[in-house]
């Protein structure tokens, strides 16, 4: 091999090399398209320190989604630890799933969060991450086999609405739309103080929201990804909404299929009877804000509840947390939970 044919053939594999990675790190992002891990902040364990409720000292952790392969939910998991939590890993929560597949084994999934459930000592599950399979573990369920546990905590957002609407249907356990494991090392001080005080049963805002559909509503609220409650609207997990309201957040998500996913649940009158709407972060679907925000407005007033806009929860650093039994109040523009 002469000199030109070394420099050219160090050449092509220092290319390849290159295409390979960018091509593993196009994957990984694809894996991770609900963008559950937030960038840590050079924060300290101490600032998940007595983030839970009072009550909560040993926590299970499963991943009823998407394998959670990332470094960053390990790490939060260790975070949780150097708080003070009792952490149960569940057997099954870093599976390796077969190829052409996402999750682990659904018997395996079902078998941890019933485990857990089961598990006497465990205060709450939380969840690693959500991904796509939640919905899957609900419907294999033998619900006949699970106590109702109402002071079970049961966190997580994005796929884990699933989750949380079989149990809010159920009236079982105790629903929390909020961070997960991977989010919570890199929320911003605000929505930390947000988790904080939601779980100790201290006043939550006021926070400023835009009206879209004037009117002052109260009510319990309902939490989660647009995309899954078109999905579970369809099936026997569908949450009931009357009297609630309804915090509503998109991920991933282009302006056809917002559309097509508020369409379903109009199809369904899945708003009727609910007190109000707010529309919170609505990310990565590939429009910018202005457009975003002109489709809500547009499907807003055929909810035919009052419609607010811009409260902070969702796929984003400074996403809140919202209890299922907190009641929430919108008025003069703000949505406050008030102090229990």
């Amino acid at each position: 091999m002469n000199l030109t044919t070394k420099i050219f053939s160090t050449a092509l594999i220092a290319a390849l090399a290159v295409t390979c990675f960018a091509a593993e790190k196009k994957a990984s992002a694809a894996n991770n398209s609900d963008v559950e891990i937030f960038s840590g902040r050079d924060n300290k364990a101490n600032i998940l320190k007595g983030i839970l409720p009072p009550n909560v000292k040993n926590i299970a952790c499963i991943a009823a989604g998407s394998y959670p392969g990332s470094a960053g939910y390990r790490k939060g998991i260790e975070l949780l630890k150097q708080a003070g939590y009792n952490v149960k890993v569940m057997p099954h929560a870093f599976e390796k799933p077969v190829k052409g597949k996402v999750s682990a084994k659904l018997e395996h999934r079902v078998k941890d969060f019933m485990d857990a459930w089961l598990d006497k000592n465990i205060d709450m599950i939380l969840c690693i991450r959500g991904g796509r399979g939640c919905g899957d573990v609900m419907q294999a369920i033998d619900w006949n086999k699970l106590p109702p546990r109402p002071e079970l905590y049961v966190q997580g957002y994005s796929d884990v609405t699933m989750i949380l609407c079989a149990l809010q249907k159920r009236n079982y356990g105790h629903p929390v739309a909020g961070p997960m494991v991977g989010a919570m090392q890199g929320l911003v001080p605000d929505a930390l103080k947000a988790m904080r005080n939601m779980h100790h049963n201290q006043q939550v805002g006021p926070v400023k929201v835009a009206p879209i559909v004037k009117g002052d509503c109260e009510g319990l609220p309902l939490a989660g990804l647009l995309s899954r409650f078109a999905w579970v609207v369809k099936t026997s997990d569908r949450p009931i909404v009357k009297d609630r309201i309804i915090f509503i957040e998109s991920v991933s998500a282009n302006i056809e299929q917002i559309r097509n996913y508020f369409q379903t649940l109009l199809d369904e009158k899945f708003f009727d009877g609910a007190a109000g709407v707010v529309f919170c972060c609505f990310t990565k679907t590939n429009s910018d804000k202005a457009t975003v925000d002109a489709l809500l407005k547009e499907v807003a007033p055929k909810l035919g509840v009052p419609v607010y806009m811009n409260f902070p929860f969702g796929h984003r650093n400074i996403s809140y947390t919202i209890d299922y039994s907190r009641k929430a109040v919108i008025k003069n523009n703000t949505v406050t939970f008030p102090a229990k």
